[in-house]
């Protein structure tokens, strides 16, 4: 099941992100961790160490108020790569977002999957929004899996 879930959000992520492959390969990772018994010390000790700093950065944003303080965390211009990771970061959480409302049908906890589509619907669309402009498909995304995710709880009461 954790593989099915990992490889959904890779893809989603390959959609956005194509032209870095860097974290396509730490959600992969990411994922297997938080959700399975990987541990973070085995991927410190298998992969590069920009991979576990990468997998580590995902890992540390437990919620959307950590995401955005994650994004506005570049204080320099010239640290354009640490900008770039912060901004994978992003990518990776929200397709992992986007991943688990169109998958919520699945989820036994109704309550949590309502939160999470309430939080998408007052956060996570605008952080896409301030964040990933050129790319307004991927808030449209949120947005609609939000609101179907939403009318789909609502049926099953």
């Amino acid at each position: 099941m954790f593989y099915v879930r990992a490889t959904g959000i890779a893809k989603l992520l390959a959609k956005w992100i194509f032209h870095s492959p860097k974290p396509i390969y730490a959600a992969l990772l990411y994922d297997l961790v938080r959700h399975t018994h990987l541990s973070l010390s085995y991927i410190r000790a298998n992969y590069n160490f920009g991979i576990f700093c990468f997998v580590e950065s995902v890992l540390s944003v437990d919620n959307r108020k950590d995401l955005s303080e994650s994004v506005l965390f570049v204080e320099n211009r010239l640290k354009e790569a640490v900008a770039q990771d912060k901004l994978s970061v992003l990518y990776i959480k929200l397709a992992e977002r986007l991943y688990d409302l169109r998958n919520a049908a699945g989820y036994t906890n109704k309550e949590e999957v309502k939160s999470m589509a309430k939080e998408t619907l007052s956060i996570d669309i605008e952080l896409a929004k301030k964040y990933l402009s050129d790319e307004p498909e991927i808030a449209n995304a949120l947005e609609a899996a939000a609101k179907d995710t939403l009318e789909t709880c609502k049926r099953e009461k």
